[in-house]
């Protein structure tokens, strides 16, 4: 069947939001980041390129990794 996607978004991009979408990606779910909902402590381009390492995430832009 198709994989299940999930929606992320959150005040710790730099921690939270990253973990849970990567290990989310790890477990072959599908993840969008709403990064119009996201902040953090780190600069936002920082965490979107290590979402971006990791497989099957994507930004709300539309950028798949």
């Amino acid at each position: 069947g198709r994989a299940p996607r999930l929606a992320l978004c959150g005040v710790s991009t730099d921690c939270c939001v990253l973990s849970t979408a990567l290990s989310a990606a790890d477990a072959g779910v599908f993840v969008t980041v709403v990064t119009d909902a996201c902040a953090g402590a780190s600069e936002e381009e920082v965490v979107m390129r290590e979402l971006h390492e990791g497989d099957g995430c994507r930004d709300d832009d539309g950028a798949i990794s």
